[in-house]
């Protein structure tokens, strides 16, 4: 879905700034083609300054590869039009993909209950948190005893036998 609303954003900027329609178009494939390449639709780069300069470095390699295939074909280019439409493409689609991501993948952050020894799994732990986003805390470490478990009114699913 984003991408869809993204290239039909992106035809509208090209279209407006360069009042033809083929190579509004044809820029806007290069576009999406680099904004792809730059990890701009991804997950774990919802962040409005991390899209940013995403979206800014795509959109200039997007211009730069179609000015030169401007050389070759003998079209003629504005390159200051479409340096323009790269910073406000840039702009825009960062804006949009931020707020797009942020609102479906949410900021419900869980806490969770580690049942082991920090200085054990405590490293892979940091790295599952940091690879969810935030999605889930690691609030506490408990000794995986059965003393323990109760002594936290945890609720046990399986008869533990010491």
């Amino acid at each position: 879905m984003i991408y869809l609303v993204d290239f039909f954003e992106l035809i509208a900027i090209n279209y407006i700034v360069a009042q033809r329609p083929v190579f509004s178009v044809l820029f806007t494939v290069f576009q999406m083609i680099f904004l792809y390449g730059f990890r701009t639709f991804d997950i774990e780069h919802k962040e409005l300054q991390k899209q940013l300069p995403r979206a800014f470095f795509g959109n200039i390699f997007a211009v730069f590869v179609f000015s030169l295939l401007s050389l070759f074909f003998k079209f003629k280019l504005v390159l200051f039009n479409y340096s323009l439409i790269a910073v406000f493409s840039a702009l825009l689609v960062s804006i949009t993909n931020s707020s797009i991501l942020n609102s479906f993948t949410g900021r419900k952050k869980e806490k969770v209950l580690v049942i082991g020894r920090r200085n054990e799994i405590g490293h892979i732990m940091d790295e599952i948190e940091q690879k969810s986003n935030g999605k889930f805390i690691f609030a506490d470490y408990i000794n995986p005893s059965r003393e323990v478990l109760v002594k936290k009114n945890f609720k046990l699913r399986f008869n533990i036998s010491s």
